[in-house]
Formats: C-alpha cells, sequence, structure tokens
C-alpha cells in the first residue's frame, strides 16, 4: 500500500524555498538523504521527517518533489541502479577480450557491493515488498537494457572464439555472477576477489554456479528482463 501523499495544501513552495535555489541540487540532497534513511531503516522504517533532518530541507519540499515514500523510495532505486550501471559502462567491456571482459565485470561487481554496502540493502528492502516498485519502473529497465545488450555480445565474441559455450543467457549470468557474491558473504569462508573471478569459467564448459540459489534470482530477473 502506497504511503500517503502530504495532506499540507501545495502553498506557495517558493516560501519554503526560494526561486533562485538549484532546485537539482535540493533534489539530489532528498535523494542522498533518503538512501541512507531508507537503507539504514528499510521501507517501512523509514521517516519523512528524517529524511527532511538529513537533507536540511523543509519536509513540504520532499511531496513537492517527490509525492509520497512510495515514489521517493522509487527515486532512490533509480538513482542507485543508474550509478552503477554508469560505473559498468565506464569498464568498457566492449573493447576488452571476451574473458578478461567478465572477469573484470566479476571483479567490478565484487568490490562495487563492498564499496556500496547501501545498495544491497536496499535490494533487500525491496525484496521484502516482492519487486512491487522495480516493476513499474520503466527507467531501470531503460537502464538495464544496454547492460544486457552488451553482455550479449561480449558472449557471443567468446562463442564465435570458442572461448564460450552457446546458450549462455546474459541476464541467468549477470544474476550468477550477483549470487555469487551474496553466497560467499552467506559461507563461513569468502574467497578473494581474485578467485572470485573464476566463476568466468562457467560461461564455458559448465552450467551456471548453484551459488545462484543463494538469494532471490526470480526478484533479480524483474529488475533485468527487456
Amino acid at each position: 500500500m502506497k504511503a500517503p501523499k502530504d495532506p499540507t495544501p501545495d502553498i506557495a513552495i517558493e516560501a519554503i524555498e526560494p526561486r533562485s535555489r538549484d532546485a537539482d541540487r535540493s533534489q539530489l540532497a532528498i535523494l542522498a538523504s533518503a538512501r541512507d534513511e531508507f537503507s539504514a531503516r528499510g521501507l517501512a522504517g523509514a521517516r519523512m521527517d528524517s529524511i527532511a533532518e538529513r537533507a536540511g530541507l523543509n519536509k513540504r519540499l520532499i511531496y513537492y518533489y517527490f509525492g509520497s515514500k512510495d515514489d521517493l523510495f522509487l527515486a532512490v532505486l533509480e538513482r542507485v541502479y543508474a550509478d552503477i550501471r554508469e560505473a559498468e559502462q565506464r569498464l568498457h567491456l566492449e573493447e576488452i577480450d571476451p574473458v578478461e571482459a567478465i572477469r573484470q565485470l566479476v571483479s567490478f561487481t565484487w568490490n562495487y557491493y563492498l564499496e556500496h554496502p547501501e545498495f544491497i540493502t536496499l535490494l533487500n528492502s525491496e525484496n521484502l515488498h516482492c519487486a512491487a516498485h522495480l516493476k513499474r519502473s520503466d527507467r531501470i529497465q531503460e537502464m538495464n537494457s544496454p547492460l544486457v545488450q552488451l553482455l550479449d555480445t561480449v558472449l557471443e565474441r567468446g562463442r564465435r572464439d570458442d572461448l564460450f559455450r552457446a546458450g549462455v543467457d546474459p541476464v541467468q549470468l549477470y544474476i550468477s555472477i550477483a549470487s555469487l557474491w551474496a553466497w560467499t558473504r552467506c559461507s563461513s569462508t569468502s574467497p578473494s576477489p581474485r578467485s572470485a573471478t573464476s566463476t568466468s569459467r562457467t560461461t564455458t564448459r559448465s552450467r551456471p554456479s548453484s551459488a545462484a540459489t543463494c538469494v532471490r534470482p526470480r526478484r533479480w530477473r524483474n529488475a533485468f528482463r527487456t
């Protein structure tokens, strides 16, 4: 159920935030504060008052820009997805040898999750709501499509060079990479990023690792299907 919108009438927003103030800067501040609040307390536990206090802004501005707590949570999800997609693009996997491209993607994903734990906690919170927000976001689908297409191209290049077996689904491969990180965090012994990159071998002679069972693949699939 969506959180209700602020019942306060839309009084002159200029009285709260002068026209001269950079609206984009205010929205970025709200998103950053909401990301911290949602990752710390989850969607249900997060409070709009706390987000406003973190951002140093009037709470009415949050409702003015984002509408409701659910809509703000979706905006935060879209922002963190945009961040990781932009970082992945900087890898330029299309210019690298296919095997090395997969190895670099595994290493990048491993380190990104370690450096950005809020990304994982936000996804865990979304999982509790059955990916309801992700399912209604066209923007996330649009952001994921280029990654899926890029992985498909890398896999096809590897297949043509007889490096990878045929029939590897790029979505399932990415799910396996993400699940490998989750599996190692669940296990009593966590291999280093170097040993984790051995997952690229699953694209050659064997099926993707059963480590994917450590998380909820269906929820990840909802975010990556195009």
